[in-house]
């Protein structure tokens, strides 16, 4: 009877080893799945937007006693007059908050693009 209770005792002690090592090892699993994922804010909202006066200054330098202003026209960065922008038109933010957030994981691979297209 001492035998089958030593025996019985040690399969419940075994078998409440491998739960532990099983669970242990899907949480280890599931830390590293979720350490490699990260949440991205995915849409905002402007809050305040720069005003005409603080567009001239961040923008606009004197030079040979003319106002320039630096403005990027379909990705062409040029020189221009003041008086020459319509300032009203500009619409650049300033502060936003995050509407939406998605969760990516961080992945380095090549993409064929050709096949993408097909």
């Amino acid at each position: 009877m001492e035998k089958r209770s030593i025996i019985i005792t040690t399969f419940v002690l075994v078998w409440l080893l491998a739960l532990t090592a099983i669970n242990l090892n899907g949480i280890t699993g599931a830390s590293v799945l979720n350490n490699n994922e990260q949440w991205v804010c995915n849409k905002l909202q402007c809050t305040e937007q720069y005003t005409t006066q603080e567009l001239q200054q961040k923008f606009c330098k004197i030079e040979n006693d003319q106002i320039l202003c630096s403005v990027s026209v379909d990705g062409q960065v040029s020189d221009h007059l003041i008086d020459q922008i319509n300032w009203e038109s500009l619409q650049i933010c300033k502060k936003a908050i995050c509407t939406e957030e998605v969760k990516i994981k961080p992945v380095n691979y090549e993409v064929d693009l050709n096949q993408m297209q097909n």
